[in-house]
């Protein structure tokens, strides 16, 4: 099945006629950079090459997540002394792990350990009490110079502790504060909470159960500001229960960046007013861009409630849409954009670059397909609500 849909992509792509650039000469300033089976990779003149200067030791367990400068990304990784307990335990069950995050300077060519375990870690071990940490997928502020992951923190005096921890990438400073202890407790297993920086503060997301109604499932997004302080609760929770399959920051048609949800029942996008607490529809659907160059190519993006998984319509510079899907049930860390908005990388099987006609298939990039963790990250990029469906 996906050698076919790969084959009609192909076929697709040749017979459009879009008229804007073909395939292009890579930046050295911002690099088509994968990662995939643990390896980092990045796109030269000469072709692909191991990305060896930003290489972790240790296994990436995360997408990459590039700066909204793209001077840098990060990484949640593995860290060395959870591998080396898992080796001597042989495996464990579920929940949590210890984690840690990995930090790349892009134009350097370097990377360093900017969340890791304290010095008295212990897992699992029948002679000490725990004490470890596990951190969330990083994300950036809006400027690009912090980023903000949560915590969930495990000792003998805190079993399951819910933090933020905030890393200055310009002074290396890092902040750290724990949420409010009078909040519910969190529903399910203990883990890091999912999280989303935007222009009003940190969202941080709280599954919990409703003990005076029966237990019914409720979701709170706690607004934070950068120093700790919680600033707003809004209950987020569907009708009836309705779960959500996608938390995004997205920016609306009146240019305000809003909370977006999709609701996994009916498949349908609504936006979170801060100011009112109220929640719209979505006029459109999200359309994936790069803010460097707007007007370049995009990617409209339509819900698939049956697999929970995305199509994409291609929308060209001209503003023209391709009658057919251009990729179907993708995630959308797969895709990326380049520098000058013209291009679009598509990691299936395959990373494939492709604009105006032009398809170019990398050889030596076939493990996309076996790694569920694997990404590509070009330039920076964003969503936004595109009101014009074909």
């Amino acid at each position: 099945m996906r050698r076919a849909w790969l084959m009609f992509f192909f076929v697709l792509m040749l017979g459009l006629n879009v008229g804007w650039g073909g395939v292009l000469a890579q930046s050295s300033e911002s690099p088509l950079i994968w990662q995939a089976n643990n390896t980092l990779m990045r796109l030269t003149d000469a072709g692909p090459q191991p990305f060896t200067g930003c290489q972790p030791e240790e296994l990436m367990i995360s997408r990459l997540v590039l700066s909204p400068d793209g001077r840098h990304f990060a990484v949640t990784i593995q860290p060395k002394v959870l591998a080396d307990r898992l080796q001597e335990l042989g495996g464990v069950g579920g929940g949590a792990l210890p984690t840690a995050v990995w930090l790349c300077d892009i134009a350097a060519e370097t990377g360093q350990m900017i969340a890791q375990q304290p010095d008295d870690f212990s897992f699992l071990q029948s002679d000490q009490p725990d004490s470890w940490t596990s951190y969330s997928d990083p994300v950036w502020s809006p400027e690009g110079q912090r980023l903000a992951m949560t915590t969930l923190s495990v000792d003998v005096e805190a079993p399951g502790t819910n933090g933020i921890m905030i890393h200055n990438v310009t002074d290396g400073t890092q902040t750290r504060f724990e949420l409010d202890a009078s909040l519910p407790l969190v529903a399910g297993v203990p883990s890091p909470l999912f999280s989303l920086w935007g222009p009003e503060g940190i969202f941080v997301f709280l599954p919990t159960l409703d003990e005076a109604n029966n237990f019914a499932y409720v979701e709170y997004a706690l607004l934070y500001t950068p120093e700790g302080a919680l600033r707003e609760q809004f209950d987020i929770t569907g009708p009836d229960g309705d779960f959500i399959i996608e938390r995004r920051l997205i920016r609306d048609t009146d240019d305000q960046v809003r909370l977006g949800l999709l609701y996994g029942t009916v498949g349908m996008w609504q936006m979170l007013n801060i100011r009112t607490g109220q929640l719209n529809v979505m006029n459109g659907l999200p359309e994936y861009y790069t803010p460097l160059l707007p007007e370049g190519v995009s990617l409209v993006e339509v819900p698939r409630v049956d697999t929970y998984t995305f199509d994409y319509l291609l929308l060209d510079p001209s503003g023209q849409f391709a009658e057919a899907p251009f990729l179907t049930g993708l995630d959308p860390r797969r895709l990326a954009i380049s520098p000058n908005g013209q291009q679009v990388a598509v990691a299936t099987g395959t990373l494939d670059l492709f604009a105006g006609g032009q398809v170019q298939s990398l050889s030596g990039t076939e493990g996309f397909a076996d790694d569920f963790n694997a990404s590509v990250i070009w330039t920076p990029t964003a969503w936004r609500v595109q009101p014009n469906i074909p």
